[in-house]
């Protein structure tokens, strides 16, 4: 059954790689173009102790393309985080994070462009009490639907790590975060 999933995967991703959506004009992004990508995320931990928490986060994506495919840029959010016995808004995130992203951009019209790739940085966390920094990294991967020139709505995952000491405790988390934005390319 796995591989079955697998190969109905890997056609999708191949089917949209190809162009089969390309038609008319050239769309998406070009070699020196600026990306801005405003997007909401929700994101549930998965620490080691079993605790039950998350964050809810605004962010953007500010990206330089060094070619249609290549683009590095830096990923700006803050949010808050809920946490078991913890009221929505009593904790404040704010993250820092570095990347660089492969997009399977072929063809000048192709309208699903599938990305995936890598990122790191810090993030910063404010509870009552007490606040704490920390190194985070991980990767990210989603798709583009391209619905104009210089404009697509994205869909996309994040899977961040870091260790951080809250409370006085030090926490490993292991996060998948889930997001959607708006990617507006000049």
């Amino acid at each position: 059954m796995r591989i079955k999933i697998m190969l109905v995967v890997l056609g999708i991703f191949m089917f949209t790689c190809t162009g089969a959506f390309a038609q008319g004009e050239a769309i998406g992004p070009e070699g020196g173009d600026i990306r801005l990508a405003p997007s909401f995320t929700w994101s549930h931990f998965m620490p080691d102790e079993g605790d039950d928490s998350g964050n809810l986060n605004i962010g953007t994506w500010v990206g330089y393309y060094f070619t249609t495919q290549h683009e590095a840029g830096l990923y700006l959010s803050v949010g808050t985080n809920y946490a078991d016995g913890t009221d929505l808004g009593d904790n404040m995130n704010l993250f820092f994070k570095p990347y660089y992203t492969y997009r399977f951009h072929y063809n000048p019209g192709q309208k699903l462009v599938p990305y995936v790739g890598p990122h790191a940085g810090l993030i910063y966390n404010k509870s009552p009490g007490d606040s704490a920094n920390a190194f985070i990294y991980g990767g990210h991967a989603g798709l583009e639907v391209w619905f104009a020139e210089t404009t697509n709505v994205y869909f996309g995952v994040q899977y961040d790590r870091y260790k951080i000491d809250v409370g006085g405790f030090d926490i490993e988390f292991a996060t998948l975060v889930t997001e959607i934005g708006l990617s507006v390319v000049f």
